[in-house]
């Protein structure tokens, strides 16, 4: 491509790519590189140092599944969240610590209220995503 040149690292069989295209603002859905904006005539690109290339389309595609695929992380971090700290409440008020051991049961259930309010929004916007498919298949 002429947008880029590959230079030798030594003792590696894997080239360094170097881009003429401007840093964007953006980062790589797949490594969370710097994406560079490069252009071939009126086709807009973005590469990332690793290699990973995205069409205006395809880098929206990757965006959502990205982001779709951190919210369900977030989702399991805050339910195993609200697990430890249940089995933390329950220890303590087995040590008779029942004022601590009530501020952890109510930072469990503030745990599990996000991950619902998460889950929520997901399944609701992939109910919506799915009538949204559907209407342009028919």
């Amino acid at each position: 491509m002429a947008h880029q040149k590959q230079l030798k690292r030594r003792n590696s069989k894997f080239p360094i790519v170097r881009h003429t295209g401007k840093p964007s603002v953006f980062t790589c859905p797949d490594c969370q590189g710097t994406l560079f904006i490069l252009h071939e005539g009126s086709l807009v690109q973005f590469r990332c140092r690793i290699g990973h290339l995205y069409s205006p389309e395809s880098m929206m595609e990757a965006q959502d599944e990205n982001v779709e695929r951190l919210l369900w992380s977030a989702i399991r971090a805050l339910e195993e969240q609200s697990e430890y700290i249940s089995q933390m409440a329950q220890q303590l008020a087995k040590l008779t610590d029942m004022h601590r051991s009530g501020e952890y049961v109510t930072k469990s259930l503030s745990s599990l209220q996000k991950a619902d309010a998460i889950r929520k929004l997901l399944t609701d916007g992939l109910s919506k995503s799915a009538e949204v498919a559907r209407s342009f298949s028919t």
